[in-house]
């Protein structure tokens, strides 16, 4: 009897001095994603993603917790002279698990690895700023994303209707 309530006095005073861990820290990381599609008339437009995304101790992105992403798109038409006419300017993009929290995001058209899955939308953005939809891909998911895929509705329609332009896949690179 004794052997136990010495080993339970031990183990109590073990607790006491053995230190909780941490909350996971957190860190924010600028981000900086270009791409450009030309158009068959000489002109192309120019997509601009910008802004931080924050990740936890082990470098993963934080699963989102609003609409608000943090990051911002801006997209610019250059016509076949070089000349720039900005159609969207720093306009937020919105955390598309948050809007629609049930969709498909298999269903916009990205290619290949930026394609969502079904009921996980993790990585894909949208900027309720465009008049037809405008999308953003940013992958890895599990990483700080290095490459942007954009798909821009250029009439009305939605998803699965109406013209689109989608430029090929884009690098993203840590901004300081």
């Amino acid at each position: 009897m004794e052997k136990t309530i010495f080993s339970l006095g031990l183990l109590a005073a073990l607790v006491t001095t053995v230190p909780m861990p941490s909350v996971a820290q957190t860190m924010s990381r600028n981000l900086s994603c270009n791409a450009t599609i030309a158009l068959g008339n000489g002109t192309s437009f120019v997509y601009a993603v910008v802004g931080s995304i924050e990740l936890e101790g082990a470098g993963r992105p934080v699963p989102p917790t609003s609409r608000s992403s943090g990051l911002v798109m801006t997209v610019q038409q250059r016509d076949r002279n070089g000349r720039l006419q900005t159609l969207l300017h720093r306009a937020p993009l919105e955390n598309w698990e948050q809007i629609a929290p049930d969709a498909d995001y298999s269903r916009l058209p990205f290619s290949g690895n930026f394609r969502g899955k079904p009921n996980d939308g993790r990585g894909l953005y949208s900027s309720l700023g465009s008049a037809h939809g405008l999308y953003a891909s940013l992958r890895p998911v599990d990483e700080l994303p290095q490459q942007l895929q954009v798909v821009h509705y250029l009439s009305p329609g939605g998803i699965g209707a109406g013209q689109f332009v989608r430029p090929g896949a884009s690098r993203c690179r840590s901004a300081s």
